[in-house]
């Protein structure tokens, strides 16, 4: 606070020397040495801060119901897992053609907690209404859903036939929209949407996907609009489990090529609480501002990294690229420098007119 500094008599016992706080001082005791205190943010040091993740157990209760479609696999059985450890009493897993394991059911028994399983088509609305007038009626208040359910069909959008766009569109559009029309007003703790990070950085015959998955942000906006929770979550690939580790190399490879990054179990989980959170109502939400949706594994890319993915050299994402230090030919800084920050290109700028130029491009 300069202006009480600036009270302190001479004759004070307090040094002014004795009120600023070096940086890593600051980082490592919470409260500043003195009521009155300058923070000096000078340092050729690196400053290292503890991030904890988010506490899940106050998210879910032992005395409600969270009903997960099109999550009867892999990731939704570990989130199933998870949610019950932290403090979830009763799971409901749904999706068209559900495998799971019935010892893996039994092993909620000694939980105190219950999971469990339903065959259903979240596009058949008949059908959804019946799963959840039977959760309604054996298990305790619903208190939150989420929709994973996808198709995917991959082709080219000059060679996609009807079928193939309204089977990749309805668990997207017309699930969730029947989803929101039996909860259109219940104040739920989360209404949670699975979308793809691939949409997100754009994706070579997916163009069906992208669109399925882009309803699913303006149907949250909708929700949030209407004082409701609502959020959406960009998954990309998860290590070990989910559908792109079983879909085969080649796809692996491609996400790689991407530059999308793996994350593990932990990471999805604590990508699904941050997702919760994301979608707890909030006054400015009436206006139609805010966007709740949490995106994992897009990472930093150094700009002479071997990246064939689309969004490389959009914009938008220009503050991902990372300015490689390594002498480049000319023809290759020339390439790459259209993906750099404005800002960086600023930098690179030698004269007035490729200054000015940059700038022109960038509008």
């Amino acid at each position: 606070d300069w202006k009480r500094l600036e009270n302190l008599s001479d004759t004070s016992d307090v040094q002014v020397q004795d009120l600023v706080d070096p940086l890593h001082h600051v980082r490592g005791h919470p409260r500043p040495s003195s009521m009155t205190a300058v923070v000096d943010w000078s340092t050729s040091e690196n400053v290292t801060v503890d991030v904890r993740p988010l506490d899940a157990q106050r998210l879910f209760s032992h005395d409600k119901t969270y009903l997960l479609i099109g999550l009867s696999g892999q990731i939704g059985q570990s989130q199933s897992d998870w949610m019950i450890a932290n403090g979830a009493g009763s799971v409901c897993l749904a999706s068209r053609n559900p495998n799971v394991d019935k010892n893996w059911l039994k092993t909620f028994e000694a939980k105190n907690a219950t999971v469990k399983i339903y065959s259903m088509d979240i596009t058949d609305k008949a059908a959804l209404e019946r799963v959840v007038s039977d959760v309604r009626a054996t298990c305790p208040p619903i208190a939150g859903v989420a929709n994973g359910a996808m198709v995917l069909k991959d082709t080219m959008f000059s060679k996609m036939s009807v079928e193939t766009m309204q089977a990749v569109l309805g668990p997207k559009i017309d699930g969730t929209r029947n989803l929101d029309g039996i909860f259109y007003k219940e104040p739920l703790d989360f209404f949670i949407l699975f979308s793809s990070s691939a949409c997100v950085i754009g994706n070579s015959g997916q163009s069906n996907y992208a669109a399925a998955n882009g309803y699913l942000n303006g149907l949250a906006k909708q929700r949030r609009k209407r004082g409701l929770a609502a959020s959406e979550m960009d998954i990309g690939r998860v290590a070990g489990i989910g559908y792109v580790e079983t879909a085969g190399k080649a796809v692996m490879q491609q996400l790689t090529r991407f530059g999308l990054m793996a994350i593990n179990e932990l990471e999805l989980h604590q990508m699904f609480a941050e997702t919760v959170l994301a979608g707890y109502p909030r006054n400015e939400d009436k206006a139609g501002i805010i966007d709740a949706v949490v995106t994992t594994g897009i990472r930093n890319i150094r700009n002479d990294e071997d990246i064939l993915g689309p969004w490389f050299g959009n914009p938008l994402f220009s503050h991902c690229i990372i300015e490689s230090r390594d002498t480049q030919t000319a023809t290759d800084t020339q390439d790459k420098k259209a993906s750099l920050p404005v800002a960086a290109q600023l930098r690179m700028a030698s004269t007035t007119e490729e200054a000015l130029e940059t700038v022109k491009m960038s509008d």
